[in-house]
């Protein structure tokens, strides 16, 4: 949703104005490269729910239903995780898992 510039809202008075611009500064966007969701060759969806860092924590189905709930150490490294058998390209901090460091 963009916001600006103001002059494109009917503003009845400089205070509205000022409510309007103060408004549209407060909206978050997602990061530039984050993957919402990933679909297989079987057209089955995969939902990437991340955290504050943008490290995916969970893979969820349409359904709901959490396919794996993963977790990280410090570093990046996987901790644990309910099913490894279901796979994301992404990982700790949004970005690509690296197969050969374990990262």
């Amino acid at each position: 949703m963009l916001l600006w510039p103001p002059a494109h809202f009917a503003a009845s008075n400089q205070q509205e104005l000022s409510e309007i611009i103060f408004r549209a500064s407060q909206l978050d966007v997602p990061p530039i490269d984050q993957i919402l969701a990933d679909e297989d060759s079987s057209g089955d969806v995969l939902w990437a729910l991340t955290d504050h860092e943008g490290s995916v924590r969970d893979l969820v189905e349409n359904s709901g239903n959490v396919d794996n709930r993963i977790t990280y150490d410090a570093y990046g490294k996987i901790t644990s995780e309910t099913n490894s058998a279901v796979d994301h390209i992404f990982g700790y901090t949004g970005r690509e898992c690296d197969v050969e460091s374990d990262l």
